[in-house]
């Protein structure tokens, strides 16, 4: 009789516990604390403040290649092409070159179109978070990498190809 009572009270307290770390996690995602276990690439958490992100000032080099790339055009598989013809290094590897340890999936050590469409549909790199169950977004809490202009027309871009809708010279829209 008294294992499964105190089994039923240690899950009660799980339950409580898991609770109360969601609702801290919510109450520091209201207030624009970057929540995350790891920085999204291009960034580091601030080592003075470990709710705030801050550049990564190497890898948001790389970061903005790859916006002012897809702003001038070239397509996801043109940016992947010239990222490892470079051999920059991808997130993971840099993750790790950082100190990252843990049982990552390295992929084939090479950029693909996967992680190159992540960083280009991230809006966190506008700065602004969205994060959190809710997904609160929060305006203006760190220094975005790309502006919010660019950003909103690398988006619109991505939605005409998923379209398949082509602008002709007189700008009607033309779907097929």
């Amino acid at each position: 009789v008294r294992v499964p009572l105190i089994n039923l009270f240690n899950e009660q307290v799980s339950i409580e516990t898991k609770l109360k770390v969601e609702e801290l996690l919510d109450m520091k995602a209201q207030r624009g604390e970057f929540i995350g276990p790891r920085a999204p690439f291009g960034y580091q958490k601030s080592s003075e403040n470990p709710g705030q992100i801050i550049p990564d000032s190497a890898a948001a080099i790389i970061v903005r290649k790859i916006f002012e790339m897809a702003a001038s055009g070239i397509g996801v598989t043109g940016i992947v092409r010239y990222l490892n013809e470079r051999g920059l290094p991808t997130p993971i590897q840099y993750a790790r070159s950082n100190g990252l340890s843990g049982n990552f999936d390295n992929g084939n050590g090479n950029w693909n179109s996967r992680s190159v469409k992540y960083i280009l549909t991230n809006r966190t790199y506008t700065g602004m978070l969205v994060q959190g169950k809710e997904k609160r977004v929060i305006e203006a809490t760190h220094e975005p990498l790309v502006d919010s202009g660019t950003f909103d027309a690398i988006q619109k871009a991505f939605q005409a190809r998923a379209y398949n809708v082509v602008l002709h010279r007189d700008n009607r829209q033309t779907t097929f």
